[in-house]
């Protein structure tokens, strides 16, 4: 009777072996296939703007084999063994129920994948191209590999996804394994749950592990000052009304015109007298807005601002107060251009920040609002909340600039012969930036009340052609 007792014992624990060592085994290899597809699909979606299609395919494929490389040298041996799970086979055995068989570690160790291009997008393949809709309730894919969330018939151009699949499986519908457009590695073979009552061909068929994963191009939330010793884009040292964007028509060019350098005095009050100095103790008599000087007056639809000398944080987020610089050093601010202004200059690419409100000047030099564009529900506006703020990114093609180009027409010129700059933007279209942006990161927004986030959220939803950076969408 013991001896029984003991044999349905032994059944028991070969399933609890398998429900913890087999499973196991399975939950690791996904997880390994899982971050490898991450960082595939946000490599390959980051580049959609930077390379061609197959380019950036061809760079999917390359960070793939990185990321199961330990040493990045495909000629040398790997020491550690990364890969997408262990490589195993059972080998021999005998009778119908597989008893007997061997377990073989592959040559290989692990499997490391080695993802298939397909270039004419597909929609079953390694690497497949499209748009994401994160709205659709279903996320999940048919045999066929076919998904309701995720379409591959959208504009080549402006394809804002990018999709990464892993395969481990027998490839029992002929989809996982077409030279160039699918891949797969061998399954999972079951260990413990061999000594189980599982029936004989679920047994001998292992476990088929899938990983995908899909990155999508969301609008930025933070950008970072400009490297110009890697060729990296960054922020221009100027910020823009986010209305006045909006009303630039799509790849159209502009020009801001600023306060001109060593300015340091004059009339905010166009068409009138200066304005007294309501506390002398304060500084200086009015400083003109160094924002821009068309249509005159003191809200400005861009100004002078960066954040090179914040001690804390040089990148410019959403959620961001605009301080501006009451006394721009121009010269500093041609220079972190790239000194257009200069013969020789080639355009340049830069990130704008844009900020919701009106940027008006105060006696000491304070930034604020007269009407504050942040109306919490209930209750009135807190002091802080009167500062104009960064709802979010846009980029521009800085072509050049003009120093002195001649009087406006106002009564505040002055007579250093340098009376005012000239930007001449053109206005690009929504570009994936694949480094120095994120659309992650929102450390402006850390410290603000849901009221006010909800509401930068909303507006940064409205950015017309907004910078972008690859997410983790799915």
């Amino acid at each position: 009777m013991i001896q029984v007792f003991i044999a349905l014992l032994l059944f028991a624990f070969f399933a609890f072996g398998g429900l913890i060592a087999d499973l196991g085994f399975v939950r690791l290899t996904q997880r390994q296939m899982s971050n490898a597809a991450d960082g595939v699909a946000l490599e390959a979606l980051r580049l959609e703007d930077s390379l061609s299609d197959a380019d950036r395919r061809q760079a999917a494929r390359k960070r793939m084999q990185d990321f199961f490389d330990d040493d990045f040298r495909a000629t040398f041996g790997d020491d550690y063994n990364y890969g997408a799970g262990p490589s195993v086979s059972l080998l021999g055995g005998s009778t119908n129920m597989g008893a007997n068989k061997r377990l073989v570690i592959d040559s290989s160790v692990v499997y490391e994948p080695d993802v298939q291009l397909n270039a004419t997008n597909e929609d079953f393949g390694d690497l497949v191209a499209g748009w994401y809709d994160e709205t659709d309730p279903d996320h999940a894919e048919d045999p066929t590999y076919q998904r309701t969330d995720f379409d591959t018939s959208s504009d080549p151009s402006r394809r804002e996804a990018f999709l990464v699949r892993i395969r481990r499986t027998n490839n029992t519908g002929g989809l996982d394994a077409q030279a160039g457009i699918s891949s797969t590695g061998p399954v999972v073979p079951y260990l413990f749950a061999r000594g189980s009552l599982m029936a004989g061909e679920t047994r001998e068929k292992g476990v088929s592990v899938r990983a995908t994963t899909i990155a999508q191009a969301r609008n930025a939330t933070l950008a970072g000052p400009p490297h110009d010793e890697y060729g990296i884009p960054g922020y221009a040292p100027i910020a823009l009304e986010l209305d006045y964007w909006n009303s630039i028509p799509d790849n159209g060019t502009f020009v801001l015109q600023f306060g001109g350098r060593n300015r340091r005095r004059g009339n905010p009050n166009p068409g009138g007298r200066p304005l007294p100095n309501p506390n002398p103790t304060r500084g200086a008599p009015p400083i003109i807005p160094p924002g821009q000087l068309v249509g005159g007056g003191s809200t400005p639809n861009a100004v002078f601002a960066d954040r090179l000398d914040d001690a804390q944080r040089r990148s410019w987020s959403i959620g961001d107060p605009v301080y501006v610089d009451t006394a721009p050093d121009i010269d500093r601010a041609l220079a972190l251009m790239g000194n257009p202004h200069l013969p020789g200059f080639t355009p340049r690419l830069f990130v704008v920040p844009l900020y919701e409100g009106d940027v008006l000047l105060f006696y000491d030099g304070r930034p604020g609002n007269s009407n504050p564009p942040f109306l919490p529900p209930v209750n009135n506006v807190p002091k802080d909340d009167m500062d104009p703020r960064i709802v979010g990114f846009a980029s521009f093609e800085l072509l050049r600039a003009e120093i002195n180009p001649g009087d406006d027409g106002d009564d505040d010129e002055d007579d250093d012969g340098q009376d005012h700059i000239q930007l001449f933007i053109r206005k690009l279209p929504a570009t994936i930036f694949p480094t120095n942006l994120s659309a992650v990161a929102a450390p402006g927004l850390a410290d603000l009340p849901r009221w006010l986030t909800d509401q930068l959220a909303d507006l940064n939803a409205t950015i017309d052609e907004p910078a972008k950076a690859a997410a983790l969408g799915r």
